[in-house]
């Protein structure tokens, strides 16, 4: 810019000094002429500032992880001069592959529409849209940023629910593959806990009809055993490799519990959600609605690691708990998170590890042996590499 001006004021300068020793007046005439255009364009400049206006729009504020959204971004020319140079800005977002910048020329009463197709590839919550807007004049001497508007528009990237149709690290060989997803126990009145509305996904044979004809409604029967089937989730936040890297491991995490819970849930069997970050978050999902709460809650948790996953383990099971199942989240495997994992069979709990690989491009020899060591110990073991290889690998 400075450049442009300098050269600017020295060709009026020497074509001023020329019509001076010349005294020739159509010289004197061009040069009043180059005085006076960089002024009405920087008038121009001024009325363009109040007058631009621009909308945006998105089709969906909510999407699931891999949807598409359409951004539509629409600016306005409301004067009878064209706008020479608009410089648009977006926000940077590496999740959502939005950013960079265009220079636009927007002709008179009209208007310039952007439209960008968004993959949404990664879960979590986005803030997309115009940075800023920048008017240049005609002969880009001046440039004047137009004042934005304060309302943020927000997209909120949410996991895929996955619906695992088997998992043994939860319910073993006792799973026999119906679509209810309950074993077929035989019924022991002794057994049952509390009576409690019905809800779609629990088998017809737990419906208490007398009770329910009593109410006239349908109730089913919560047997005592399934108290007993607490799932203990440990979940490693930290941040491990590239932050390419770490937002494809936080979906295979954050998947992998959603698809945990939601498999535990439905079989009456409640889960406790353990964190990493500072206060040791714990979340208890024991139905379908606590479940639907924490699915929309989880990815916009704000989780930094402070300790260890192993100090966590190590806490719970100081406590004395029973763990019915035991497994852990982590791309970081190390021997004592092994001997916790290994202590935890001895004692009779089911245990498993789940393994986000860190480096797609490199296998770490030392975390395959560890791997194989614990499924000799008895231990479920599961390396997962993408978010959408879940399902697949969870269910062998």
């Amino acid at each position: 810019m400075v450049i442009r001006i300098v050269t600017y004021l020295f060709v009026v300068c020497g074509i001023s000094f020329l019509a001076l020793y010349i005294g020739e007046n159509s010289l004197a005439a061009i040069v009043c002429s180059m005085l006076l255009i960089p002024v009405c364009s920087i008038m121009m400049l001024l009325i363009s500032f109040f007058r631009l206006r621009y909308e945006e729009i998105v089709d969906k504020l909510q999407v699931g992880r891999n949807e598409n959204i359409t951004y539509t971004l629409t600016v306005k020319n409301r004067d009878f001069f064209i706008y020479p140079s608009v410089n648009i800005h977006f926000k940077e977002n590496s999740g959502l592959g939005l950013g960079g910048r265009q220079d636009v020329c927007i002709l008179p009463r009209n208007q310039y529409d952007i439209v960008q197709n968004i993959t949404c590839s990664h879960i979590g919550q986005y803030d997309i849209g115009v940075r800023g807007i920048e008017l240049w004049d005609f002969f880009r001497f001046v440039k004047i940023k137009v004042r934005m508007k304060e309302n943020r528009i927000t997209i909120d990237v949410l996991p895929k629910i996955i619906t695992l149709e088997s998992f043994k690290a939860i319910t073993g060989g006792e799973y026999n593959g119906s679509h209810n997803g309950h074993n077929s126990q035989v019924e022991d009145r002794t057994e049952i806990l509390d009576i409690r509305r019905y809800e779609r996904h629990l088998p017809l044979k737990y419906i208490h009809w007398k009770v329910s004809a009593k109410r006239n409604e349908l109730m089913v029967k919560k047997y005592d055993m399934m108290e007993d089937k607490m799932v203990y989730l440990f979940v490693d936040i930290g941040k491990y490799g590239t932050p390419d890297d770490h937002k494809r491991i936080q979906d295979i995490v954050i998947e992998t519990v959603i698809a945990i819970s939601k498999y535990s849930v439905e079989r009456n069997i409640p889960v406790t959600v353990c964190f990493n970050n500072e206060s040791l978050t714990v979340v208890k999902i024991t139905d379908s609605y606590g479940f639907h709460m924490f699915y929309h809650s989880i990815s916009r948790m704000q989780l930094d690691k402070a300790v260890d996953i192993e100090y966590v383990i190590e806490k719970y099971q100081h406590k004395g708990i029973h763990m019915n199942s035991m497994l852990v989240i982590t791309s970081n495997i190390s021997v004592d998170l092994q001997n916790l994992l290994i202590h935890a069979v001895k004692i009779r709990a089911k245990a498993a590890l789940v393994y986000p690989v860190p480096d797609i491009h490199h296998e770490n020899a030392d975390v395959i042996q560890l791997m194989e060591d614990l499924n000799e110990k008895s231990v479920y073991s599961y390396s997962i590499a993408q978010a959408d290889d879940i399902k697949n690998i969870l269910e062998k």
